[in-house]
């Protein structure tokens, strides 16, 4: 069966402990009937140098969409992706928000073209290594006419990693509608970008202006050079509360952060739904370490153990401003809970999100 190859949409990004990374994702198939896509996007500049997005969306360039996002095909629901990225340049290990993506982009695969995502629910097993290929073998465990179920299973050297269910719904008439309203935040315009902000207030620091802890500079200077090693990330970020975001000040255990693509993207819709998937992973582990990293809390280990998404809508624009607002109920015996948000501008939830993860700490326990 021939597949029209999907455009580029996605540099992940990892915001988890302030590291903002980068990761190029290929597929050599994908769902079907995606139209090709060759059209001026805006992408960052090659240098590394320090930016102001607040000036102006990135340079224009042309790029081929399809050498970016392949995946092969190479046995009847089973596909291959070759081309892994890590979330942090200090661990070979695979962004957990790609895996999340990537078993998506599987499942569509299998599904009728007019079925529309709704729920995802996953588990990370193991950490994937971005040394060796990941095959994505999907299993159909429903077909309705209402409704599709697919179970995923991240396959890398004959173990699984990832383990992901999803749910296809064909779009109907709303019986019921309500939601709750989008919080009240600063915009955009008036929030630092994030990269830009940080190494304001380093500078600050290290001039005496501003005072932040040396392990907090420390690690905040770490995470910039880090930074500068990786790619240009996919998304903008602009956090409404820099200082809490860096948890650099006392923090409470909400936080909210504008996002929108770096890049202009296509009027097609999944290009869209699909980039909201990828980022939903950015920021959720570090809203529940915030907090006590404010109050001196050093953590040794963080990592996500499951990730969970219910897209709500499918008529909104990545490449437009959202606010992802995250929060944290409980972290209790050892584990974090976690929850998120995204809105458009116009106050319309998109998606919610729950994550759970792991906090350990070799160095010190908190005092929050």
């Amino acid at each position: 069966m021939r597949l029209t190859p999907l455009v580029r949409l996605l540099r992940l990004v990892d915001y988890r402990y302030v590291t903002i990374a980068a990761a190029d994702v290929r597929f050599r198939k994908f769902p079907r009937n995606f139209p090709k896509l060759e059209e001026s996007i805006s992408l960052f500049s090659g240098s590394r140098r320090a930016f102001s997005m607040a000036d102006k969306r990135l340079s224009k360039i042309r790029i081929d969409a399809e050498k970016f996002f392949q995946m092969d095909k190479i046995d009847e629901n089973i596909y291959r992706s070759t081309y892994l990225r890590p979330g942090s340049p200090r661990f070979p290990v695979v962004y957990g928000g790609l895996l999340f993506a990537q078993s998506l982009a599987a499942a569509e695969e299998t599904v009728p073209a007019q079925m529309r995502v709704h729920a995802m629910h996953s588990m990370f097993i193991v950490a994937a290594t971005i040394k060796q290929p990941i095959d994505y073998v999907v299993r159909t465990l429903r077909d309705g006419r209402s409704f599709c179920s697919r179970t995923v299973d991240a396959i890398q050297n004959g173990g699984t990693v990832f383990t992901c269910q999803i749910s296809f719904h064909l779009p109907e008439e709303a019986a019921v509608e309500h939601q709750i309203e989008m919080p009240s935040v600063v915009g955009p315009e008036e929030c630092p970008e994030l990269f830009e902000g940080t190494r304001r207030i380093l500078k600050d620091a290290d001039e005496g202006r501003y005072v932040i802890d040396s392990y907090r500079r420390e690690r905040l200077h770490d995470r910039l050079i880090e930074r500068d090693k990786m790619e240009e990330p996919l998304f903008e970020m602009r956090p409404t509360n820099l200082e809490e975001f860096l948890a650099i000040k006392p923090s409470t255990k909400k936080s909210f952060v504008w996002v929108r693509s770096s890049q202009k993207l296509s009027d097609d819709p999944r290009i869209h739904r699909m980039m909201a998937v990828y980022n939903t992973d950015s920021t959720l582990a570090g809203v529940a370490l915030k907090a006590h990293q404010s109050h001196g809390f050093v953590p040794s280990q963080v990592l996500s153990l499951d990730h969970c998404m219910w897209l709500h809508r499918n008529d909104f624009r990545a490449d437009e401003w959202m606010l992802y607002e995250n929060s944290t109920a409980i972290a209790a015996s050892g584990r974090a809970f976690t929850e998120g948000h995204l809105w458009d501008r116009d106050g319309r939830l998109i998606c919610s999100t729950a994550q759970e993860c792991l906090i350990r700490s070799k160095i010190s326990k908190s005092n929050l």
